[in-house]
């Protein structure tokens, strides 16, 4: 029972850390987009 419980806990996080990695990507790709949209 721990050692599964163990398994899912360590698989949400990656899980966590995977979205978080494609959040900041995409936010950081945002970032670019909205500075050429007010450079004049």
């Amino acid at each position: 029972m721990f050692g599964s419980g163990n398994l899912r806990q360590t698989g949400a996080n990656s899980l966590s850390t995977t979205v978080s990695t494609i959040h900041e990507s995409n936010k950081q790709s945002h970032g670019d987009k909205e500075d050429r949209v007010h450079v004049p």
